[in-house]
């Protein structure tokens, strides 16, 4: 009896399902990453893990359920107070509230999203309660106007109020979501406006969750393999 196989296919196994959704050009890319130790053969079945879009928009009230309309919505980033082409100029504010949402069904993940901001540093955004910066990998406002939790761009994670990452989870019977990134985009009074090749703000989402039910949902890994694939250029 080969008590080294067995007691290696005994191992706790780890494994993750990775989304990746970037605002204005939707795009959904899920993978199953598992770590497995045997030395007598054997051929493992996968299943595709579940991150779907919601359904519905957000509701205006409560920005953590979804709302009664029946608008479509497309992709995993919703923004309902934002308009294209909105104009900015110094001493500005204008509304942009990304929320970060999964479909009915989806599995429990953990969700960090990063912001890519083009409009330069004298602009910035208030981080809600929410959310949590990931260490080393924000840039901060330090500005007028600037407090703890004002940011011009960096990767953050959803923490559901607390101040330690929390895993978003699924409904089998509705949309859920974490609530406003940030509300508002303000600019200075040093903001000079938008040049051609600086005119966007770009907001990627980046979803962990477990490959089955039974495994580990090791927190630094999915954080470090969120921050390899946000900072990724393509």
């Amino acid at each position: 009896m080969n008590t080294t196989s067995n007691t290696n296919q005994r191992k706790k196994r780890t494994g993750l399902f990775a989304a990746l959704a970037l605002v204005l050009c939707v795009a959904i890319a899920g993978g199953v990453f598992a770590w497995y130790s045997a030395t007598a053969q054997r051929t493992n079945t996968f299943a595709s893990g579940s991150i779907t879009e919601p359904d519905k928009k957000p509701d205006p009230t409560d920005p953590t359920i979804p709302g009664n309309d029946n608008v479509e919505v497309k992709g995993n980033i919703q923004e309902t107070k934002w308009v294209d082409s909105s104009k900015i100029s110094a001493n500005s504010v204008v509304a942009k509230n990304p929320n970060i949402g999964v479909g009915k069904g989806s599995d429990d993940s953990y969700v960090f999203v990063k912001v890519t901001n083009n409009l330069g540093n004298n602009t910035y955004f208030t981080l809600n309660s929410n959310w949590a910066p990931v260490s080393d990998q924000v840039v901060k406002y330090t500005g007028a106007g600037s407090n703890a939790s004002t940011y011009v761009s960096g990767i953050f994670v959803y923490t559901g109020k607390g101040t330690a990452a929390k895993i978003l989870k699924g409904d089998a019977t509705k949309d859920v979501y974490t609530g406003e990134l940030f509300s508002e985009i303000h600019a200075n009074d040093s903001f000079t406006g938008v040049a051609d090749n600086a005119k966007t703000i770009d907001i990627k989402a980046y979803f962990g969750a477990k490959s089955s039910a039974g495994e580990e949902l090791p927190l630094s890994d999915i954080q470090n393999a969120a921050i390899a694939k946000l900072n990724a250029t393509n």
